[in-house]
C-alpha cells in the first residue's frame, strides 16, 4: 500500500497542477509540515499492514466451534427430524409435513440472517460485534434442542401408552410379543394423526424453528468474526 500510495503521489506530482488539483491537495506552509504529515501518513499505512496475527491455537478453536455448529444441524436436518416426524404423522404423511417444517425454516433463515448482519455490524458492544449474538444464540440453542428432546419422548411416551406397550419382546416376555408385535405394526403404518401427536408434532416444530434461527444467528456472526479478524 505504501509503495501504491508513493506511486501515485509520485504521478500526480508530475502533472501540471490545475484548479480541481489545487483545490483537493492539502497545501502545506513549509517542507517540515509537509514532511510531518508523510511521516503520519506511513505510519499509519504500516500499522495496518502488521497487525498481529491470530494464533495457531485460537485458529483451531474457531474451526472447531464452526465444525461442531456444522455437525449438529446436519444431524439434525438428515435424520433426526425426519425419523421424529415420521414417528408423528406416519411414513405416509411423512414427506408433506417435513417440507412445510423445511420450508418455514428456510423462511425464518432468510429473515434473521440479514437482521442479525446488519445488527451486529453496527453493535458498539464492549465484548465485541459479534460475540454477544454467538453467545446469546447458543444459549438459546440448547433450550431449542431441549424442547424438541422433550416433545419427542412425551410423544414417544404417548404412542406406548395407548397402544399397550409395556415393555420389549424378548425371552422373559413370550406371551406378549404377538400382541406387542402386533401393536409395533399398527403404529408405524397408522394413516391417521390424533389431537395428542398434533400437539406434539407444533411444540417440536416451534423448538426446531428456534433452533433454526439460533443456528443462523450463530452462522452470520461467526462469519462476521473471522471477516473481523482477517480484514
Amino acid at each position: 500500500l505504501s509503495i501504491m500510495y508513493s506511486n501515485a503521489a509520485a504521478a500526480i506530482e508530475m502533472k501540471e497542477p490545475g484548479p480541481l488539483l489545487d483545490s483537493s491537495l492539502p497545501a502545506f506552509e513549509d517542507e517540515a509540515e509537509e514532511d510531518a504529515a508523510s511521516d503520519t501518513r506511513d505510519l499509519v499505512l504500516h500499522s495496518k499492514s502488521h497487525r498481529p496475527l491470530m494464533s495457531r491455537s485460537k485458529i483451531i478453536l474457531m474451526c472447531t466451534a464452526s465444525f461442531g455448529t456444522q455437525f449438529l444441524f446436519l444431524l439434525l436436518s438428515v435424520e433426526i427430524v425426519p425419523s421424529q416426524i415420521e414417528r408423528f404423522v406416519g411414513d405416509s404423511a411423512k414427506g408433506k409435513t417435513l417440507g412445510i417444517v423445511a420450508a418455514v425454516g428456510s423462511v425464518v433463515t432468510f429473515i434473521v440472517s440479514p437482521l442479525i448482519g446488519t445488527f451486529s455490524d453496527r453493535s458498539t458492544s464492549k465484548y465485541g460485534r459479534r460475540r454477544p449474538y454467538i453467545a446469546a444464540a447458543t444459549v438459546i440453542m440448547i433450550v431449542g434442542l431441549s424442547g424438541m428432546a422433550l416433545f419427542g419422548g412425551a410423544a414417544q411416551n404417548e404412542n406406548k401408552k395407548e397402544n399397550g406397550i409395556v415393555t420389549p419382546c424378548n425371552e422373559t416376555h413370550k406371551p406378549q410379543c404377538p400382541q406387542n408385535t402386533s401393536n409395533l405394526n399398527n403404529l408405524s403404518n397408522s394413516t391417521t394423526v390424533d389431537r395428542h401427536e398434533i400437539k406434539y408434532l407444533i411444540g417440536y416444530s416451534v423448538f426446531f424453528l428456534i433452533g433454526t434461527a439460533c443456528y443462523a444467528i450463530v452462522s452470520v456472526a461467526y462469519n462476521g468474526l473471522v471477516a473481523d479478524k482477517a480484514d
